[in-house]
């Protein structure tokens, strides 16, 4: 894109984990914990690496949050240039 012009833009790959929606927070507190242990033990976090996936682990409220604003930026961006699933 930098070569296009488009000096500013910036898109991310990124996964995560969801649960359904009102899944108890006690279940969601400890199904996060333990996620962020997993990610971030030595020999799941180095496989990571070698595939260049970059660990971010936060709470569900920050999770939550981060995709709400990118839901927010993308949809301007569908909205300004009329983008459509092909």
């Amino acid at each position: 894109m930098m070569e296009l012009g488009y000096k500013e833009f910036e898109a991310t790959v990124w996964a995560g984990f969801f649960v359904p929606a009102k899944t108890p927070q006690k279940i969601v507190e400890r199904y996060n914990r333990e996620l962020v242990k997993i990610l971030n033990s030595p020999e799941v976090s180095s496989k990571l690496r070698e595939i260049e996936y970059d660990v971010v682990t936060s709470t569900p409220e920050e999770f939550g949050k981060w995709i709400r604003e990118e839901i927010q930026r993308w949809g301007k961006v569908i909205k300004t240039t009329g983008a459509k699933v092909d």
